[in-house]
């Protein structure tokens, strides 16, 4: 976020709507105040939606695995009604599946 320009917002305030106040007065302090509230929240809500979306993209590839195991299950079984010696193979983790026919 920009940094806070008190000068622009005492210049606007004079212009539109006639009021005088220095960079000392206690409604700059809370308009200051208020964007620092504003900023820690955002701040929140930007860790909780990268959780989120870490969170979710771990889902995806847990489905993605498990779809990936369900189709050379259904291929195999289908292969096996061609070639009866086929058997369904796996590396180490995380490596992909392989069919095997004997």
């Amino acid at each position: 976020m920009a940094e806070l320009d008190t000068g622009r917002l005492i210049g606007e305030l004079a212009r539109r709507y006639a009021i005088r106040m220095d960079d000392n007065d206690p409604a700059i302090a809370i308009v200051a105040l208020n964007r620092l509230m504003l900023e820690h929240a955002m701040e929140e809500l930007s860790e909780a939606v990268a959780r989120r979306i870490a969170e979710f993209e771990t889902s995806v590839l847990k489905v993605e695995h498990q779809a990936g195991k369900l189709l050379a299950q259904d291929m195999c079984e289908a292969k096996r009604g061609f070639e009866p010696n086929c058997a369904m193979t796996s590396m180490a983790p995380g490596s992909k599946r392989r069919i095997l026919c004997i």
